[in-house]
């Protein structure tokens, strides 16, 4: 309306402006006699009307240069934001995303616009911090406490999950307990607990999951493996944790199969060594002298082949295990 006014304004002063020019013609040409609408008289009369009419002309265009202008600026700002957000329609679970890989996870998924679900067990705090963190930065995140390696916990991820967002397109399985002893020194708990905590909650939860992105017919599950869990070999003082990773790669090939004419794939991201800080760096540098690259992978390393997995540029991508290991284990 301002703008309108404006133009309206100064079309009146333009054509008082022509009115007054066109009285002031007049009076001239009387005072010298001449007839009355003469020559000078009637190129004022017209000068006044021609300056209105090309006024509202110029107003016309402006205006249509300001909405193209604006209309541009608008496809520009979308675009930029389908760039920098690109799940920014999209929902995610993480399994143990209160620390480790399962956090980076998290705050890789929430910058790329995802709205994400923090899954933990036991301990809320850092859960809660992550999901702060999410806010700060301008995403939207929950938590959700629940034992995944249980049945009832895993649906309990999932319904919480879709009850909170209206939806779940990504599921990151990436809870599961590390074991390292020699075979025969396990426990019969301490095996069941390492399989259980690895390869059932991937089970129940791409289960459950899997049925709600089928009715949704789009959706990404990537379970964590870890390096060489496509190669059967002896890993004898981590027996339990390496047989529950290589089950984990059967039943994303198993999955991977079922869910494809639903627009669901299903993928392992399998890491080798990644610097979490959960080693001294006295420990990681002697690790790291044993590995091709002689460094560790990256949290960033990680994410960012998740986040290729869970886009679109990798829809037609199923049933594969991606080591992400710096040639460890080849």
């Amino acid at each position: 309306m301002k703008r309108r006014d404006k133009s309206v304004s100064s079309r009146t002063r333009v054509s008082k402006r022509g009115a007054s020019k066109s009285v002031s013609s007049r009076r001239g040409v009387s005072q010298n006699r001449a007839p009355r609408g003469g020559i000078l008289g009637r190129g004022a009369s017209r000068t006044g009307v021609s300056q209105s009419g090309s006024t509202r002309r110029g107003a016309s265009r402006l205006k249509a240069a300001r909405i193209g202008v604006a209309h541009s600026a608008a496809r520009q700002t979308e675009a930029t934001v389908a760039e920098d957000r690109p799940l920014r329609a999209r929902v995610a679970l993480v399994t143990g995303g209160g620390a480790g890989i399962g956090k980076a996870l998290c705050l890789a998924l929430g910058r790329a616009g995802a709205a994400v679900m923090v899954n933990y067990r036991s301990e809320r705090a850092p859960a809660a911090r992550v999901v702060d963190d999410i806010r700060a930065s301008g995403g939207e995140a929950a938590v959700v406490a629940a034992d995944v390696s249980l049945p009832r916990g895993a649906r309990k991820a999932v319904e919480t999950t879709v009850r909170t967002f209206g939806q779940l397109d990504v599921l990151i399985n990436n809870v599961g307990e590390f074991l390292h002893k020699p075979l025969l020194e396990v426990e019969p708990e301490e095996w069941r607990r390492t399989v259980q905590s690895n390869l059932d909650s991937s089970f129940y939860c791409s289960s459950y999951a899997g049925a709600q992105m089928r009715k949704q017919e789009w959706g990404r599950i990537i379970n964590l493996g870890v390096a060489g869990c496509e190669n059967v070999r002896a890993f004898p003082n981590t027996t339990a944790y390496n047989a529950a990773k290589t089950g984990v790669l059967i039943l994303t090939k198993s999955m991977a199969k079922e869910l494809a004419p639903f627009g669901v794939t299903v993928n392992v991201v399998a890491p080798g060594m990644v610097d979490t800080e959960a080693l001294s760096e006295r420990e990681m540098r002697r690790v790291e002298r044993g590995l091709p690259m002689r460094r560790a992978a990256t949290l960033e390393e990680i994410s960012a082949i998740v986040l290729f997995l869970v886009s679109e540029d990798a829809s037609y991508v199923t049933g594969s295990c991606i080591p992400v290991s710096g040639g460890w284990l080849l």
